[in-house]
């Protein structure tokens, strides 16, 4: 009878600690949601390939702004939103869906599509695109849009499409990285 009830109680035990590894390993790969910030939506961006840039400092962010030109001269208010980022506490990512013949086309990052999926920062997106029978001036832009994150640490970036097709897949890095 002993030797059950000690049996018994180690089989409990083991049970208990495959629970809480098992636990743990869900929490590690769980999905974490993360908010992000829009600091610029707009068709007048310098990069001319599809592309996504991460910036994680303060001087990153100004050659970003200087390489735009116009971008903040329009209104103030994007700049007022980035004028008190501290980088230590957020970073901004930079899609770039390229050169476009017309206006039509456009970026959105919706809220709650920004999510860490263990060291996968996972975005979803909406790519907007005229329909094939719209009647748009020819002229070519550049859509993009920047926003911040928390600061977290990932090694890839995913950006899937409002269909669930990947268009960036990659190693997150330091700075700009442009497909194409």
């Amino acid at each position: 009878m002993r030797i059950k009830l000690i049996s018994s109680l180690s089989a409990i035990l083991v049970l208990g600690a495959c629970g809480r590894g098992l636990n743990q390993a869900l929490s590690a790969d769980s999905t974490k949601p993360m908010t992000a910030q829009v600091l610029y939506r707009g068709n007048r961006c310098a990069a001319t390939k599809l592309g996504v840039h991460i910036i994680r400092d303060a001087t990153s962010w100004a050659e970003w702004k200087r390489q735009q030109q116009t971008l903040f001269s329009a209104s103030g208010e994007e700049e007022n939103r980035a004028a008190d980022l501290e980088f230590s506490q957020v970073s901004i990512i930079v899609i770039s869906m390229g050169q476009q013949p017309t206006p039509g086309y456009a970026i959105e990052v919706p809220e709650g599509s920004v999510t860490l999926r263990g060291t996968s920062l996972a975005i979803s997106t909406i790519w907007k695109q005229p329909p094939e029978d719209a009647i748009l001036a020819q002229m070519l832009t550049s859509p993009c849009i920047a926003f911040t994150i928390p600061t977290t640490q990932y090694t890839t970036v995913e950006i899937k499409d409002q269909d669930g097709n990947t268009i960036i897949d990659q190693q997150a890095l330091p700075e700009t990285t442009t497909l194409g």
